[in-house]
């Protein structure tokens, strides 16, 4: 009988651990990371499509670059643009703001966001390299050559302290 009680008595030890850990699990949090704002690095895959791998994110309430296009040829500026979303709770006031590569001096690629540009709250501008007349939701380079590399870059947004708010990088 002893054998069949220590059996009976590790069955209901067993049990009462099981539903201790059921119960600390269920109390649980578990937070997923959306966005963070600080340069991440990309760990390139080798497939036979080209795909972007987006590598930085940032909180949900800023301003954020989404995606960056480049076209679908090497010399393609009707297609190349940046996505910037505004996911704060406030109107931001991107007056003075900059858009740049990743090449440094001599000569980096700058777009400067101007006077008087508010991205409101959850709206969503495309800075196009290309020419053209800016409006609330797409504004202009004025670039006559491509800025974003086909082969992979990082664009970098920093505000009129210069401070980066965000940094996308993709690779192909």
């Amino acid at each position: 009988m002893t054998k069949k009680f220590r059996w009976i008595a590790g069955i209901l030890i067993a049990l009462l651990t099981v539903t201790v850990v059921q119960a600390q699990m269920a109390s649980t949090n578990y937070f997923p990371i959306i966005h963070k704002a600080e340069p991440a690095t990309a760990t390139p895959t080798t497939t036979a499509t080209p795909t972007v791998t987006p590598t930085a994110t940032a909180e949900p309430d800023q301003v954020v670059i989404d995606d960056v296009v480049n076209g679908n040829t090497p010399n393609d500026l009707d297609d190349e643009y940046v996505e910037i979303t505004n996911y704060s709770d406030d109107d931001v006031d991107m007056s003075g703001w900059r858009l740049r590569d990743e090449s440094g001096p001599p000569n980096p690629n700058i777009f400067t966001f101007p006077n008087g540009f508010v991205l409101d709250s959850g709206d969503t501008v495309r800075v196009w390299s290309k020419s053209g007349t800016n409006t609330a939701t797409n504004l202009y380079w004025g670039s006559s050559e491509p800025i974003w590399e086909n082969g992979g870059e990082c664009a970098i947004l920093r505000d009129e302290d210069n401070q980066r708010v965000d940094q996308f990088c993709y690779r192909p």
